[in-house]
This record gives structure tokens, sequence and C-alpha cells, in this order.
């Protein structure tokens, strides 16, 4: 196990930032963790985004500097946790997997705000289970050994 010199990663519980948050502890990266609840989201936190960088969260603060955006900084601890390939074309390949969850995971999300009109849902619902489609065949790509066997 070892440490970051002052490493905070901020972020709402359940959202953006538990990839990194896993990717922390999957590799025995010592970090500190600062959870906002949904609730906490809701009121006091959203006063104070502006201060944060880009006024976004997730953030991971490391030596007196920011990063943000989630997937940047799941990049950066899977490669400090050693879990990120060092080959251009594994490493694309890797990027194009996540590209396909961040797509469903974006159309889910879209989907299931309460506040859309019936047409723009049943369109989302549409995109959502053609992501379903592209993330199974993902899933029998990774089970077919594609990811251990440089395809």
């Amino acid at each position: 196990m070892f440490s970051l010199i002052a490493t905070r990663l901020l972020h709402v519980a359940g959202c953006r930032g538990e990839t990194t948050r896993m990717l922390f502890n999957y590799g025995g990266i010592e970090f500190t963790e600062e959870l906002i609840t949904f609730e906490e989201w809701g009121k006091e936190w959203k006063n104070k985004m502006a201060d944060q960088a880009y006024g976004q969260l997730p953030i991971l603060e490391v030596d007196g500097k920011t990063l943000s955006q989630s997937g940047a900084m799941e990049r950066y601890i899977a490669r400090l946790a050693g879990v990120y390939p060092t080959d251009d074309w594994e490493a694309a390949k890797v990027e194009e997997a996540v590209g396909i969850v961040q797509d469903a995971f974006s159309t889910i999300m879209y989907a299931t705000n309460s506040k859309m009109a019936g047409k723009a849902v049943a369109k989302s619902k549409n995109r959502v289970k053609g992501y379903a489609v592209a993330v199974m065949k993902l899933q029998r790509r990774s089970l077919d050994g594609a990811w251990t066997q440089g395809g």
C-alpha cells in the first residue's frame, strides 16, 4: 500500500466518483474520502459549487492540485494502481469499453429523469435498449478472453 501526499476525493455518494473510489481501494492507495449525500447536495453544496473545479463534482485533490472529470481521475488512479494498459492499442480498447458504458449510463440517467416529457422518455428507452445490446457484446468479448489476448 502506498499513499499520495494529501489526497482527497470529494464526491456525491453513489455517483460518478464511485469508480475512482473503487480503484483507490483496489490498488491499496491511501486517500481521504469526503462523501456528500444527495440531501446535502441538494441543499448546501449547490451554493458551494462555484468554488469547485469547473463547478462540478467529483474532484480529486493531489498534492495541492485539483483534478476534475471522473474519467480523468479513473485513468490517473488506474495507472497508479497498475491496472491501466501501457500498450497503446490495449489502452484504446479500454477507452472503447469505457465509452460504451458511459454512453449507456448517460442515457439511463436521462431516461429516468422525471422532468422529461413522455415522448423523450420513449425515445430514451429505445436508446437504452441499444446500449444494453452493446454492453452485452462487450461482456461477451471479455468472457471470450478478448481483453487478455490483445483483441
